[in-house]
């Protein structure tokens, strides 16, 4: 069942991202707010209001919360270099931490992307997860986890695998339980 909350975004677009909050009522936002800005906002009382944390020239990409209230990750791919960065705040994004992992050191960096960070249950653990696509549509896509206790400071390779061949990825997030994770993927 489902409860429609009418609400109107105080900013020029959609926001590009709404994750799930740690206390009833709240949702964390990242927002677009104009052709070169963004930000993250969040609502504690289910969108009757809504408060605008910080203003970025850049955004969280594949966002998800973690295991304490205002915390968020992202990551963002640099395809110039070999490195991509994560992202992590915990306080709605008004303070960023931004750490480069070295994909030739990560993971192989030939194709090869850093494509979420996902939450771990104990404070300072995350999953990098890693995908290798395939060469001029020969499926299946090749997937590689990697664990931190450091917020991404350090990894260590964990498993490989992929779905069938006619099996396309759509997102994954981590469970409150340890080593635990959800995917949706979809199914030609």
């Amino acid at each position: 069942s489902w409860e429609l909350l009418e609400t109107e975004f105080p900013y020029s677009m959609p926001p590009i991202a709404l994750l799930g909050g740690l206390i009833p009522g709240e949702v964390i936002m990242t927002v677009r707010l104009n052709s070169s800005t963004y930000g993250m906002a969040f609502t504690n009382d289910y969108f009757a209001s809504q408060h605008l944390k910080q203003t970025y020239y850049w955004y969280f990409t594949k966002p998800e919360t973690g295991n304490v209230q205002g915390e968020v990750f992202g990551i963002k791919n640099d395809y110039s270099s070999n490195s991509d960065f994560i992202y992590h705040t915990t306080d709605y994004g008004l303070n960023v931490a931004a750490t480069a992992i070295d994909s030739s050191v990560v993971y192989n960096a030939n194709g090869v992307q850093a494509l979420k960070i996902c939450h771990g249950a104990a404070p300072g653990e995350v999953y990098l997860i890693t995908t290798n696509p395939p060469v001029i549509d020969s499926l299946p896509y090749v997937y590689k986890i990697y664990s931190s206790t450091d917020n991404g400071e350090n990894f260590e390779y964990k498993s490989t695998f992929s779905f069938g061949n006619s099996d396309v990825f759509t997102d994954f997030t981590s469970g409150r339980e340890e080593g635990s994770f959800y995917v949706v993927n979809w199914h030609y």
